[in-house]
């Protein structure tokens, strides 16, 4: 039950697939958009951690490597983080759905459309 993305430039959606990794469909968002703003992971933790709803860090710079890597997936607090600083908040549910496949045995093929 692991995932990659493939960007749909046409219907402007993420078609999650097959991959090695549980998380690497999500993962490879964030490094994409990352990469796009032309930040560093560093910068990226920075930014997050600024957002935090409470005020403190809410994300280490090892977690950030960790997702990118598919290795795993933030908290809803750190996705909503995440989703403002790369002005994507299509990354909270593309994490809601990245759960649901992951729990599947057989799952096919789910698209996530932009919000």
């Amino acid at each position: 039950m692991d995932y990659s993305v493939k960007n749909c430039k046409a219907v402007n959606s993420y078609v999650l697939e097959r991959s090695k990794k549980k998380y690497s469909g999500f993962g490879t968002i964030i490094k994409a958009e990352r990469e796009k703003k032309g930040w560093t992971v560093v910068q990226l933790y920075l930014k997050v951690n600024q957002l935090s709803s409470k005020g403190n860090q809410i994300v280490s710079y090892e977690s950030l490597l960790r997702w990118e890597r598919g290795d795993g997936i933030p908290q809803i607090e750190s996705t909503v983080a995440l989703a403002k600083a790369l002005k994507k908040p299509e990354l909270i549910q593309l994490r809601v759905q990245a759960v649901e496949l992951a729990k599947r045995k057989n799952p096919h093929e789910l698209e996530l459309t932009r919000i």
